[in-house]
């Protein structure tokens, strides 16, 4: 199972957007924007981290970067 709570190491731009509904199952949508992530912004605990630690919402998905231009790419690809 993936943990999406990992949060470090501590990134300075957050980005919080509904989880994406592509899928029929939440592992499987988990897995596109994580696969999404990996080649358009760069390598997870590098330029990504989860974010998912304080924010006790099961709707929707936060993701920390490193650069703040991904996170406007990540908003505009699924908020």
């Amino acid at each position: 199972m993936r943990a999406l709570i990992d949060d470090y190491p501590r990134l300075p731009y957050r980005a919080v957007v509904p989880w994406p509904r592509v899928y029929d199952t939440w592992m499987e949508n988990t897995v596109l924007v994580e696969t999404w992530l990996e080649q358009s912004v760069g390598p997870h605990y590098v330029r990504w981290v989860w974010s998912m630690w304080t924010l006790h919402q099961s709707s929707l998905c936060s993701v920390s970067f490193a650069r703040e231009p991904d996170t406007s790419l990540f908003l505009l690809r699924f908020g």
